[in-house]
């Protein structure tokens, strides 16, 4: 079927790069307008206890401010400043769209006062019915009024500017990332081809699949609430995986023109073999993004969303496009001269490693155990404003509350009960003798019968011990009903909603990994090595994650502020991201040694297993290594974010795939392999029959062979496998 495809495509090359240029300008037409339609805030946790208080203070006007003014400098007990302050909050309270605004005059709570009398705050709610857009255009008159205030400085923030402002950051974030890899990418790639015309194929890609996404997301937002954050995603890995499969379509290409085909016949072989990986390991990566459509969560179904559609449509041009461009223009490409180089760095490394199979399999888990044990110190929260750039104004807010305010800015844990004055007297009662509960305050305004509590914990806001009195809050014995909400709820809720989907979202994704490896390989015992393997270097790092952001180990390197903390999605984020990719590394690599190995049992040959780990790390390295290289940079382009959160995430993303690829690949594979021996190949006998009338196989030398009539292997290089060459997968039918 690929096959027939690459001929067609070489017939209708013209009209296919038309279809791939109008579909850009489409996409770019339609989905430009999608950061529009793309939710800034999240939200709650969706049906958790923390979303129904947030819910039920909002119906009863009572809601958390959206902003927050700090005016500074002015001392609060001077009737002028009074005055001032009064009346620039009148004024903000008539702006349609806002619900309330106070400050200290009007209700003299003390954590609306500096310590030093030289700060006030004004809280402003704005109505949570508006859209966003008219929520936006309401902060903007706010933020105006309040600019007018007579005083030394005058800061505004709050949660709404933290969304805000956070996006904003991202956009500028993504932007400068984009400006510092892209030349970077194409600097590495001409390195590899030896001319421009061949290093820039892999980027057409990118400007097909990333302006393509935006139009997916812009339709997918017709349906369902989507986050802004779900285009990083769909950047970072549109960036890495376009280039990542244009760069295995050209080098086979290349390979085929190598082996003295012409340019036509070297354009259907390519995307006959080549485009076979790349659909299967498109599809894995794909298969692994499912994993986040399970979750409740805005921002995971919107990454996942943008995630697979970026995904789908890199594979698709990769296997249509760049062929078309390559048999369009592909006499200008360089052909590389034949290796004399057979085994080169990867034989050998692999022929090392086979003499050594125990103590490098010992030593490499070692390290990966040790690199993955500060983990087990994890500190997972919900990111806010102290994450953020200090240049901006909502951090500026934030310092300047936790610096000058009794109350260090802390957000309380809120209670809401509803019961009779004994069931209410009763309960702040025992609200105040819970364990960290340093004071509870009974916020004005309630209706009858209700009462609303903002507990000030002792510690941080999301630390473990705000943590533990939101559960003992939950369960105390009272008469009244009550509902526990604010930060540290939310972060209880969304810690339950996210682990307690886990377990189904990793069986889906490890189901469908299971079952494409093990067509690829006809083993049973693989694809659960293979499992085990990806899960430990996942591991390992999420630990220096942990060590290097949370203990702030990286700061200096990375410039930035440690927060002590991870964000509570970075860990599910870059797991199911960095699975699909090494996955990705793991199909290539397996599925070639799988068809050598089938090749030296036919033959006979008495060390099967160990030959056929040898050549398929010598026939894949090379390109191997060159995919991670590049798809790396991209994300390292990310360490030079000033958020935290997208900073890790780069690293993350980056650090996963380095591991794969050269601990994983390199080491810990073929030192495995070795010492389960032939047992790496076992599978039940009804599998076996299986996988002999419906597995998956390469076809390199095969191909090779039934295309040019001849023999093209030789002594050095056993099967006919070049050193670049790029594992070839096609469907196997009961003659195999």
């Amino acid at each position: 079927m690929l096959g027939a495809l690459g001929s067609l495509i070489v017939k209708r090359r013209r009209l296919v790069m038309a279809f791939w240029m109008l579909f850009v300008i489409a996409a770019v037409v339609i989905g430009g307008s999608v950061t529009s339609r793309l939710v800034t805030d999240p939200g709650g946790i969706r049906g958790s206890e923390s979303e129904a208080v947030t819910n039920a203070l909002e119906d009863m006007g009572m809601a958390d401010p959206s902003l927050v003014a700090a005016v500074v400098g002015l001392d609060v007990e001077d009737p002028a400043t009074a005055e001032t302050v009064t009346a620039a909050t009148a004024a903000v309270q008539d702006i349609d769209g806002v619900d309330a605004a106070v400050d200290r005059y009007s209700v003299p709570l003390p954590q609306l006062t500096a310590n030093d009398g030289q700060a006030t705050l004004i809280a402003i709610t704005i109505n949570s019915d508006l859209t966003e857009a008219q929520t936006s255009a309401v902060i903007d008159e706010v933020e105006e009024t309040l600019r007018e205030i007579d005083a030394p400085r005058v800061i505004v923030g709050g949660a709404a500017m933290v969304q805000i402002e956070a996006v904003e950051q991202n956009e500028s974030d993504l932007q400068r990332a984009e400006l510092i890899s892209m030349p970077l990418v194409l600097l590495v790639l001409f390195l590899i081809f030896g001319g421009l015309l061949a290093a820039s194929l892999p980027l057409l890609v990118t400007v097909v699949a990333v302006p393509g996404t935006l139009l997916i997301l812009r339709i997918a937002a017709e349906f369902t609430e989507l986050s802004v954050f779900a285009l990083n995603a769909a950047t970072m890995l549109g960036l890495g995986l376009s280039v990542d499969y244009a760069l295995l379509v050209v080098s086979r290409f290349r390979s085929e023109r190598r082996d003295g085909f012409d340019v036509h016949e070297s354009v259907v072989r390519t995307v006959a073999s080549a485009g076979r990986t790349v659909l299967f390991s498109g599809l894995t990566v794909a298969v692994s993004l499912l994993g986040f459509l399970l979750f409740d969560n805005m921002i995971f179904t919107s990454i996942g969303i943008g995630g697979m559609g970026v995904v789908l449509l890199a594979m698709a041009a990769a296997i249509t496009l760049v062929p078309a461009v390559l048999a369009a223009l592909g006499h200008r490409i360089s052909v590389p001269e034949p290796d004399t180089e057979r085994a080169g760095l990867f034989g050998t490394v692999a022929h090392f490693v086979q003499r050594r199979a125990v103590p490098v399999a010992v030593a490499v888990t070692v390290v990966l155990v040790a690199m993955a044990a500060p983990f087990l110190g994890a500190r997972l929260q919900i990111p806010g404003a102290e994450g953020l750039p200090a240049s901006l104004e909502t951090r500026e807010l934030f310092d300047l509350r936790q610096d000058r305010f009794a109350d260090g800015g802390a957000d309380p844990v809120v209670v809401v009960a509803q019961g009779s004055v004994a069931a209410l007297a009763d309960l702040r009662m025992q609200v105040e003798q819970v364990p960290g509960v340093a004071f509870a305050g009974e916020r004005p305004g309630s209706p009858d019968g209700t009462v609303v509590l903002d507990v000030i914990v002792d510690g941080e806001s999301q630390g473990e011990r705000a943590e533990t009195v939101v559960g003992d809050l939950r369960s105390i014995e009272t008469q009244a009903d009550i509902q526990v909400g604010g930060a540290a709820a939310m972060l209880v809720d969304g810690k339950d909603q996210l682990f307690g989907r886990l377990p189904l979202a990793l069986a889906v994704m490890a189901l469908a990994t299971l079952v494409l490896l093990f067509l690829l390989t006809g083993s049973v015992l693989i694809p659960i090595k293979a499992m085990v393997m990806n899960a430990l270097s996942l591991t390992a790092t999420f630990g220096v994650l942990v060590w290097g952001f949370q203990n702030g180990a990286l700061a200096g390197v990375l410039d930035f502020e440690t927060v002590g903390y991870l964000s509570l999605w970075a860990p599910f984020l870059i797991f199911f991201l960095a699975f699909g990719l090494s996955m990705d590394y793991e199909v290539f690599l397996l599925s070639r040694v799988a068809e050598i190995h089938d090749e030296l049992v036919a033959e006979g040959h008495p060390h099967a297993n160990d030959e056929a780990v040898r050549r398929g790390l010598t026939s894949t390295g090379r390109i191997i290594t060159s995919a991670a290289a590049l798809i790396a940079i991209v994300f390292l382009s990310f360490a030079t974010a000033s958020t935290v959160e997208i900073k890790a995430l780069g690293v993350g993303l980056a650090l996963a795939v380095v591991l794969d690829a050269t601990v994983v690949r390199m080491l810990l594979v073929p030192a495995t392999m070795k010492l389960l021996g032939e047992w790496n190949w076992w599978a039940p006998a009804p599998l076996r029959r299986f996988h002999q009338r419906f597995g998956l196989s390469e076809s390199g030398a095969a191909l090779s062979k039934r295309s040019a009539g001849e023999d093209r292997s030789d002594g050095g290089n056993p099967g006919g496998v070049e050193p670049d060459a790029l594992p070839r997968v096609e469907l196997v039918g009961a003659g195999r």
